[in-house]
């Protein structure tokens, strides 16, 4: 054969080589330059709705055909399987100046300036493909989401819909009295492709360049758009071999500022997936994403950077993956009424998770099997995600147990009865929402100082009790002449006691126990102690005195930790529980906290 010839207006076709009948067989040299697509389209309109408005494909390249006796024309019914038709290509095929139009909006969806596919191996026998290199330059891709929540690449995969009036085509009819042959299974055909090898795929490089996709979702109001640019990169060493893994490495430009990485190593070809790979995202803007935040947030983004760093590992169908979330200078905006916004304080949580630097850091660890059916690694990635937000809502002191210590029930520091004083473990608390407090300068911290009728009351009287004999020992120490800077600090011994109890006593006003003279009697220790107890009144207004000594205690503690945090703190009103509470419920005798919100 040598058959040089022109298709259309720009395509040349030059076919040499040799050929045969029987048996038949061709081994041809194919030089197809410049085909034009579009008056191919018929051919595959109904496979794809895409209108192809542009581009031509060139094939150069070694064609090859064995049809072995039995592989063509009729066959016995009982013939054993035919011998499979050997068919292979050597050469190289490009794909240029494409152009294209989805069939449903008729807007731009695909286009490239060249598109090459570089010493193709294509064999039937085995079966096998083996490309040196694809690559794939000047290209531009539009993804869109229609406000009926389909993406435009489904209508592009779609087949098309049927025209209305239209049937399919009927199964042609028996000829009148001709014999009915039942559907015959052919097992051996079955087992053919039951047993036939997997193919055989080899790719040595993948190159990118000049890569922009343009994405814009119409489901959201206002609506978003985003652009990727500069896309480029390789992809080196794809094998349908399980035991190679590919090099990635791919670049580009979000909206023109964020800059994206992805680089690692990936097998997709193979039967068990392997990914070890990384992505980087690092100076996205935020402020464009605020059509999702105003609806499900509420409010919009006036200002903020995203940083993301994503590591997926996937061996024998198992995800490990550590997903890094880095946002810097995060701010709300204004709030804005959506039907779809969250109840949750989302100011809240994000003043929480913002540390002094405006910076929130957020590790999302996820892990599970592929083979779930449950399991979807993005359901996945907003579940953490979603848990640890509705944490920061509604656990928050939870949350800052976690960040900065402090155990459990950071939201409260317990009093000794009757006391304002702090403990140990008061203070151990305090400390941890002190470097809260430096390190989260979006919280604020309300106080309400606490205090119990019943335990508080008794309590009171006790430290009141003392604090006589304390004045007691402080007025002898005056009377020989000591100086005392802090009268707090007055202390006596043991063996003081009953001198100073029996002051204390005489020093009391109520009414005591006469004799038959009329005078004071004489009572011991035990006793005078017991009716200066009882004697001591201690009213509602000492318990609330108490509630304030306590909040005011706390909040001195805490703007001496943290001095630049001490104007988010407030004192509210001091809380006494309620007259004749259950001793089983929760004592009084505490300061809690509560986060402010705005």
């Amino acid at each position: 054969l040598d058959v040089r010839l022109g298709i259309n207006k720009g395509g040349r076709l030059t076919v040499t080589g040799t050929a045969s009948l029987a048996p038949t067989r061709a081994d041809l040299r194919i030089d197809l330059r410049g085909l034009e697509i579009l008056p191919l389209q018929p051919y595959f309109s109904d496979q794809v709705n895409l209108v192809i408005t542009d581009g031509a494909v060139s094939i150069k390249g070694q064609a090859r055909i064995d049809l072995p006796q039995g592989t063509t024309g009729p066959r016995p019914a009982k013939a054993t399987p035919p011998p499979e038709p050997r068919i292979s290509f050597a050469g190289d095929v490009d794909v240029t100046n494409l152009a294209s139009v989805d069939g449903g909006k008729h807007e731009e969806f695909l286009r490239w300036k060249s598109l090459h596919f570089g010493q193709i191996a294509l064999g039937t026998a085995g079966p096998a493909l083996a490309i040196r290199d694809i690559a794939l330059t000047d290209f531009y891709s539009r993804l869109v989401i229609f406000p009926d929540a389909h993406f435009n690449v489904e209508d592009v995969v779609a087949k098309p819909p049927t025209v209305a009036g239209a049937s399919a085509p009927a199964t042609p009819a028996a000829r009148p009295g001709a014999p009915q042959r039942p559907a015959v299974p052919r097992p051996a055909a079955a087992a053919t492709a039951a047993t036939a090898p997997p193919p055989q795929i080899s790719i040595g490089q993948v190159t990118l360049q000049g890569g922009h996709v343009s994405f814009n979702d119409q489901l959201i109001r206002p609506h978003y758009s985003a652009e990727l640019t500069d896309l480029a990169g390789r992809v080196s060493g794809l094998s349908a071999d399980g035991s190679t893994q590919a090099d990635i490495d791919i670049r580009g430009s979000v909206d023109h500022s964020g800059a994206l990485s992805i680089v690692g190593k990936i097998n997709p070809l193979a039967k068990n997936l392997f990914v070890d790979v990384k992505v980087n995202l690092k100076d996205f803007e935020l402020p464009p994403t605020s059509p999702y935040a105003a609806r499900y947030a509420g409010y919009a983004i006036e200002k903020g950077k995203l940083a993301l760093a994503l590591d997926y590992h996937i061996v024998d169908r198992k995800l490990d993956a550590k997903n890094r979330l880095v946002v810097e200078q995060f701010t709300f905006g204004d709030k804005v009424p959506s039907p779809d916004a969250t109840s949750l304080p989302v100011r809240l949580a994000v003043a929480l998770l913002k540390d002094r630097h405006g910076v929130i850091d957020i590790d999302l660890p996820i892990a599970g099997s592929l083979d779930s059916p449950d399991f979807k690694i993005g359901r996945a990635v907003l579940k953490v995600l979603g848990n640890l937000i509705v944490k920061a809502a509604t656990a928050p002191f939870s949350m800052i147990a976690s960040l900065f210590g402090g155990g459990e029930q950071l939201s409260r520091v317990d009093f000794a009865q009757g006391s304002a004083t702090l403990d140990g473990k008061a203070r151990s608390k305090l400390e941890s929402l002190g470097k809260a407090l430096k390190e989260r300068p979006g919280l604020s911290f309300e106080i309400e100082g606490g205090a119990d009728r019943d335990r508080d009351r008794e309590g009171l009287k006790r430290n009141l009790y003392e604090a006589k004999l304390r004045a007691q020992k402080l007025l002898g120490l005056v009377a020989a002449g000591a100086a005392v800077s802090d009268p707090e600090t007055v202390a006596f011994a043991p063996s003081e006691r009953p001198a100073l109890v029996e002051q204390a006593y005489k020093a009391e006003t109520f009414p005591k126990p006469r004799n038959v003279l009329g005078r004071p009697k004489d009572l011991p220790g035990a006793e005078m102690e017991k009716l200066m107890l009882a004697n001591t009144i201690v009213d509602d207004e000492a318990l609330r005195g108490l509630a304030k000594r306590r909040a005011t205690t706390v909040l001195e503690a805490l703007a001496k930790i943290s001095p630049g945090g001490a104007a988010r703190l407030f004192l509210v009103s001091p809380r006494l529980t309620a007259p004749g509470a259950s001793p089983a419920q929760e004592p009084g005798n505490r300061v809690e906290f509560k986060l402010k919100k705005d």
